[in-house]
């Protein structure tokens, strides 16, 4: 039995000396530094717009780690159980000052970054229940930490709301009890327990407390997805374009719809909450809205502005899309199933009804009706464009008519410029946006939209509405990038035209742009409809045709847009008959041979991107085909085969062994009909189709765990590749 003396020595004995205190301090901080590091870098869900943010962060960790313990205070103001206590550098005393570093750090991220709902929550409840659990630690506290990792979940998880939690609980209680382990292990491979000073367990809980806050911070961050998503971010996504008003209706009612009219038909953002499983059931991650501002209201000579294009005051909204508390929990709920939400925004213009009721030149308008403005000197002098061949036309005129006339902002005036890069920041950050699509982008100067871009913070992607690829490409160094316009008139051309048509013309044009915008053609919006063009169907009928105009933006490198209706055959020609109400289709997912080939599109990609990590940023090619019906495209794992030939041909294509795409006697599935063909011995490949249907082929391989075509999915998400210390 030890003697009353030995046993005072021991504990008056520091357990470490300072330097190995020192040392402790800075393994433990190492560890947890590196802990955090490997969440971020492994997690698939990860936000590169937080990057700076994490970095800070982890600067912050480093600088923890490099100055040790704080300096010592004088031994007779510590005490312990009432007694003096000579030992400030006891593992104690340098978990409670960690802790408390880390603690300040947390706070000092959630005042510079703008964090809302779920990641507010969740990131200040973490810091506080971290910074309580280091004051537990400092020497005169009389309460001891908790010591279960079971009490502090408990604890951090309350207060949150149940859908807060329920995001990230799974997640959370994995990542959190495997980074707890190896803390311990590692602890106790250091030897840190051999002194009987040294409590392993009061060391090892306390750094489970800080592991697990730093857990929740960073996935409070990176898991709920509310921080936009950058443009690398977005590439993994397919979009599913909404015009709010021609959607859904959140009361579930189905009235008529009569597109000639223009008029308002009711729908709203409760109506796309509703039907939100509509949407990602097709395999759609992301949705773009109508613009959300408030509009002209009532009647004009062009109709309503239900389409959200005729902004009057942009410091309002729309409010027969819904109320503020509507937008916001469309973006809620959105996010919480994993989706991004892209607004539709108007830079160019703002829209008045003429007051003069003779012909006076110029027009009068009430200019206090457009906000936050309100006077004549904020646009340009009326002029409508008339040379499109000439740029200050196009930028300083403007567009529409004398009777529904689009007031050209004056985006030289310094005022004009600041006021818009206020509101585009403003307006993401109150509504939780993920990327912005910006309308009539090439009638504004250029240099105007790399800081309107910096201010909105998101994924930008605009609207140049012209075929021509030189002179897109410029906007592209502005915006993250566009709307694939050059490539859609292609396509578009290629197919509507059936057999005259010349697919050999895409691959032209998708080259020019490749080499030409700025990224290459990764960050473009890839699309074949929307509300500015008239759908395929308004003149083509052959479904074999429309199958592989629908294919071609899942497979090229653009992120993949597909407008409302195209799954359910709608037929709409030029605007307004292509603003159909989907709510008149009854949503049916049953028999729908469209609807079943945009998932099997959306399945395939996705599985394509888990499966090549370079499959966002390897470019596609093309393969030279003898017929200019026939187009062959290859972006490993994908090779697509696409024909206009229609439903009468059986079109052939061929990949010589010289493209190297293949080995000897390969195995390949063409995901949308699930039929297998086979390499040659020399790695060639030829193919047939029948009725004229496209072909997405990819190596037996590459679906395995895919859910496709009869493969065993294993639960993963796609892309979602866990660090090595997770287990599913």
């Amino acid at each position: 039995m030890m003697g009353k003396k030995q046993a005072h020595e021991e504990e008056q004995k520091p357990c470490l000396s300072e330097q190995e205190t020192r040392d402790f301090s800075m393994k433990l901080d190492s560890e947890l530094n590196e802990g955090i590091r490997e969440n971020i870098l492994h997690l698939c869900i990860f936000d590169a717009r937080i990057r700076p943010c994490v970095r800070r962060y982890m600067r912050k960790m480093n600088e923890i780690s490099q100055r040790g313990v704080d300096e010592p205070v004088a031994s007779e103001n510590i005490h312990k159980n009432g007694k003096p206590y000579t030992c400030c550098l006891e593992p104690e005393y340098i978990l409670g000052a960690t802790g408390r570093r880390i603690s300040s750090t947390i706070e000092g991220v959630l005042n510079t970054v703008p964090l809302a709902g779920a990641r507010d929550r969740m990131g200040k409840k973490s810091s506080s229940v971290l910074h309580k659990t280091a004051d537990a630690w400092k020497p005169e506290s009389k309460s001891p930490p908790p010591t279960k990792l079971d009490q502090f979940l408990t604890e951090s998880s309350s207060g949150f709301k149940n859908n807060d939690s329920s995001i990230i609980q799974a997640e959370l209680v994995q990542y959190s009890r495997e980074a707890v382990e190896k803390i311990k292990k590692d602890l106790a491979v250091a030897g840190y327990s051999s002194s009987p000073a040294c409590s392993l367990r009061y060391i090892a809980n306390t750094m489970k407390i800080y592991a697990v806050s730093a857990v929740v911070f960073t996935s409070s961050l990176l898991y709920t997805r509310v921080l936009a998503a950058s443009a690398d971010d977005w590439t993994k996504r397919s979009i599913y374009q909404v015009v709010t008003d021609r959607f859904a209706l959140g009361n579930g009612s189905s009235p008529s719809c009569d597109t000639s009219e223009k008029k308002y038909c009711g729908g709203n953002w409760q109506g796309i909450i509703s039907k939100l499983d509509y949407i990602q059931g097709m395999g759609f991650d992301a949705i773009w809205i109508s613009p959300v501002v408030e509009n002209v209201e009532g009647t004009t000579v062009g109709g309503d502005a239900y389409h959200g294009y005729w902004a009057q005051n942009i410091n309002s909204l729309n409010a027969n899309f819904g109320s503020d508390d509507d937008l916001k929990n469309l973006s809620s709920a959105l996010h919480e199933r994993g989706m991004y939400l892209m607004v539709d925004v108007v830079v160019n213009h703002l829209v008045a009804v003429p007051t003069n009721v003779t012909n006076v030149w110029p027009e009068t308008f009430d200019y206090s009706l457009l906000q936050p403005f309100g006077e004549s000197n904020s646009f340009h002098h009326e002029c409508f464009i008339s040379n499109y061949n000439n740029q200050t036309n196009i930028e300083q005129c403007w567009l529409g008519d004398s009777s529904i006339p689009l007031l050209d902002l004056d985006t030289e005036n310094s005022t004009i410029v600041d006021t818009m890069y206020s509101w585009i920041k403003n307006l993401v950050t109150d509504y939780h946006i993920d990327g912005l699509r910006v309308d009539t982008v090439k009638h504004v100067r250029q240099d105007f939209w790399p800081d309107f871009a910096s201010n909105a913070g998101v994924y930008t992607v605009g609207e140049v509405f012209i075929g021509d690829v030189s002179y897109v490409a410029p906007y592209t160094k502005g915006l993250d990038s566009v709307l694939d316009y050059p490539t859609y008139f292609a396509v578009y051309n290629a197919f509507n035209n059936g057999t005259s048509g010349n697919l050999t013309v895409i691959a032209d044009v998708v080259t020019q742009a490749q080499d030409q915008y700025n990224h290459g053609t990764f960050y473009v919006g890839s699309f074949v409809e929307n509300q500015d063009n008239p759908r395929l169907q308004s003149t083509v009928s052959d479904q074999s045709i429309v199958k592989n105009f629908i294919t071609w933006p899942f497979i090229n490198d653009g992120i993949p847009i597909l407008y409302y209706g195209q799954e359910q055959g709608y037929q709409g020609g030029d605007d307004p008959a292509n603003r159909e109400a989907l709510w008149l289709s009854g949503f049916s997912i049953d028999d729908k041979p469209l609807l079943d080939h945009v998932k099997a599109l959306n399945s395939a990609r996705k599985q394509a991107i888990s499966y090549n990590s370079s499959f966002l940023t390897t470019k596609a090619s093309f393969i030279s085909q003898h017929s200019p019906s026939t187009l062959a495209i290859s972006k490993p794992p994908l090779l697509t085969l696409l024909t206009n030939g229609g439903h009468s041909s059986n079109p052939t294509w061929s990949i010589p062994s010289s493209a190297g795409l293949y080995g000897a006697n390969k195995t390949l599935v063409d995901v949308l009909t699930c039929d297998i063909v086979m390499t040659g011995s020399d790695g060639s490949l030829n193919v047939t189709a029948s009725s004229g249907l496209p072909k997405v082929l990819m190596p037996n391989e590459a679906l395995n765990a895919s859910g496709l075509c009869g493969s065993e999915a294993n639960g993963l998400s796609p892309g979602c590749r866990s660090p090595s210390w997770v287990q599913f």
